[in-house]
């Protein structure tokens, strides 16, 4: 990483934007924050982020810098289409892919940033990032099913009444409506979770963990700190060199690919982050019906990329 303030550009002002730079200013440290948005009704809270910026720590803040976006460390992507009440993430592909077309095509980093993706469908626009850009496939990071999993942990443990911390486990796949959880790897207080919970209830949490966002806009537009938390999560893992392992959507390797019947298209898998860098997980184990599951979120993802890719060259 760059020496000095660690640059951080963030693509967008909305709700989840405004959570990420929030979240960042609240993190000590030493951040320069340049906020790609180009519209002028968020001049003032540019101002008021100015303001704050120095309260907890050596931070500045930017925007639209041209200069500080092509020097980014890292580069957060949150502008996406608007997903309404009772939508699927799928159903705003073309909003969003234009969107970080307008971005990122054309733009000359100076070197790499790891960019991390929010904007939905994560694993679509993701894919279509990676292609405007020209980056290196590894440097670009979905949050992808992270959010999933906090809420699923979440959910069992709500239901079994213990503290999220005593659930281990991830879902994978796509990050929407055709989700898997890995049940064959889950446990709660240190036993197996389908010693504790029957199936049916396992697939009632399931459907609760994908419509939960719905109910989340009924309250606000979209469901923000889950996904800003980990975005933080992950520049820190990376910038200090710290390990994780985080199911986060990511350019299949060749094994998943053969595992999953599939291209190098970007979907949640298991992921190691160690050293400044990021690995898929080797050898990880799946039962057949897992794997069934995971073969089904790659064909979705996989026929939405093929749609647009006729539009945009991508394949």
């Amino acid at each position: 990483m760059a020496e000095g303030n660690l640059k951080i550009t963030l693509v967008g002002l909305g709700n989840a934007g405004r959570a990420v730079v929030g979240m960042l200013l609240a993190t000590r440290g030493r951040f320069d924050i340049n906020i790609q948005d180009p519209s002028e009704a968020i001049e003032g809270t540019i101002l008021d982020l100015k303001h704050a910026a120095g309260t907890n720590g050596r931070n500045r803040i930017f925007w639209n810098d041209r200069e500080q976006f092509e020097s980014s460390d890292f580069v957060v992507h949150t502008a996406g289409g608007q997903i309404h009440d009772g939508g699927d993430r799928m159903a705003v592909s073309g909003a969003s892919i234009e969107m970080a077309r307008k971005v990122f095509e054309g733009v000359q980093f100076r070197s790499e940033p790891y960019i991390l993706v929010v904007a939905n469908p994560i694993d679509v626009v993701a894919y279509f990032v990676q292609k405007f850009t020209g980056i290196s496939p590894e440097k670009i990071i979905g949050i992808g099913t992270a959010a999933d999993t906090a809420r699923l942990q979440y959910s069992i443990s709500e239901f079994l009444g213990l503290e999220m911390d005593q659930v281990s486990m991830m879902a994978l796949g796509e990050h929407g409506m055709h989700l898997v959880p890995i049940w064959s790897h889950t446990t709660a207080g240190g036993k197996n979770i389908e010693d504790l919970i029957d199936e049916a209830k396992r697939s009632e949490l399931k459907e609760q963990t994908i419509h939960s966002p719905q109910k989340i806009r009924t309250a606000t537009s979209a469901s923000v700190f889950p996904t800003s938390l980990l975005c933080i999560r992950i520049i820190r893992l990376l910038d200090m060199k710290e390990e994780g392992v985080l199911p986060l959507s990511t350019s299949l390797n060749s094994e998943n690919q053969m595992l999953f019947e599939t291209e190098a298209i970007y979907m949640s898998v298991p992921v190691k982050i160690s050293g400044g860098s990021l690995e898929q997980v080797k050898g990880f184990k799946y039962s057949a019906d897992e794997i069934a599951g995971l073969k089904n979120s790659a064909d979705i993802i996989r026929h939405s990329i093929q749609l647009y890719s006729r539009y945009y060259k991508a394949d």
